[in-house]
Order: C-alpha cells, then structure tokens, then sequence
C-alpha cells in the first residue's frame, strides 16, 4: 500500500470520527462547544492542499448543519468565505501558526453572529461566546502540534 494512500486514508478516519464526536457532543450538550471537524478543516486547509480530504471534511460538515440547524446550506456561509481568504492570506503573507487560529476565529464568530444570531434568531451569552472560542483555540493548539503548516517562506508561486 503507498504511504501518501495510507496517510489520507488516515485523515479520512480521523475525520469520520471527529464528525461522530461533534454528533454526540450535540447529542449530548444540545450545543456544539467544540468545532472539530471546523478545526480540522482548518488545519489541514493551512497544511496541505489534498482537495479530496477537504472536501470530504467540507461534506461532513454540511452534514452537520443539516444536522443541527436542518439547512446544509448554512455551512457554506463558514466554508466559502474562510477557504477563499485562507487560499489568499497564504498567498500574500508569510505563513505562521497563528494564521489557522485566526481564520478558525472568524469562523466562530460566523456561525455565533450570523448564522445564530442572524439567521436562526438565537442570541448567544458573552460567556458562551468566549468558551466557544478559547476551547477552540487550544483544539486548534492540539491540531497543530501535530499537522506541519508548512515552511516559513510562504506560497508565493
């Protein structure tokens, strides 16, 4: 079996799971608190270009916010604006380890503020909000101690 076939089938594993560890985490709590199929589309938009392993990880979680809010629709409002400004923050800037927690950041305040709050009508406690984001923000530290971002010099081809 090639090594680039089993890592992805790895990823893809990984990715199974965390969509079923997001599902009973909502099962359980009636609220996601812990975006960890978001944070790994993230860590894996900023540390490899494998188009099928994003869109599986883009199709899980489509599956979540039909899921969760019954319109998979509103996913697209996490998905399209984070991978375009991802794809151009690498392309114009350095790349770092706090670019992924910055756009999984805007990702959070996305689904808190437009898609809850907006669009669903649910207003969300200042408390939530920070718990949401700070707990994110160390799934992310974890996710990027083991996905390699990259090397310092940037994409600029």
């Amino acid at each position: 079996m090639n090594s680039n076939y089993r890592n992805t089938l790895i990823y893809i594993i990984g990715a199974f799971a965390s969509f079923l560890a997001d599902i009973f985490q909502f099962f359980f709590f009636q609220t996601l608190y812990l975006y960890i199929v978001v944070s790994l589309y993230v860590a894996i938009l900023f540390s490899r270009k494998q188009k099928k392993l994003l869109s599986i990880l883009a199709l899980f979680i489509m599956l979540e916010s039909f899921c969760f809010y019954s319109q998979p629709g509103y996913a697209l409002y996490i998905l399209l604006p984070v991978t375009a400004g991802a794809l151009i923050t690498q392309k114009l800037f350095f790349s770092n380890r706090t670019q992924p927690i910055l756009w999984l950041i805007i990702c959070l305040l996305i689904d808190i503020y437009v898609i809850q709050w907006f669009l669903l009508g649910s207003s969300p406690k200042n408390i939530y909000t920070i718990m949401k984001i700070g707990g994110n923000i160390i799934l992310m530290s974890y996710f990027s101690l083991k996905v390699n971002f990259g090397s310092n010099q940037g994409d600029r081809s």
